[in-house]
C-alpha cells in the first residue's frame, strides 16, 4: 500500500510521520528481498550450495 494512502487512512498529513510511526522492516521481509534479489541475479538459492 503506497505510503499516502496508508497516511490518509490514519488521518495524518505527513507521510513522513505515518513512516516513522507505522512502517517498520523486518527480518523475515529482508530474506524474503535478498532471496528474490539473488534469484534476478542467478544466484544459487540458500542452502542449496554443494561441497
Amino acid at each position: 500500500m503506497p505510503d499516502i494512502v496508508l497516511a490518509a487512512w490514519a488521518g495524518h498529513t505527513n507521510t513522513a510521520f505515518t513512516e516513522a510511526e507505522y512502517v517498520h522492516v523486518e527480518v523475515e521481509d529482508l530474506r524474503t528481498a535478498a532471496a528474490a534479489w539473488d534469484a534476478f541475479h542467478g544466484a544459487e538459492p540458500t542452502g542449496s550450495e554443494n561441497p
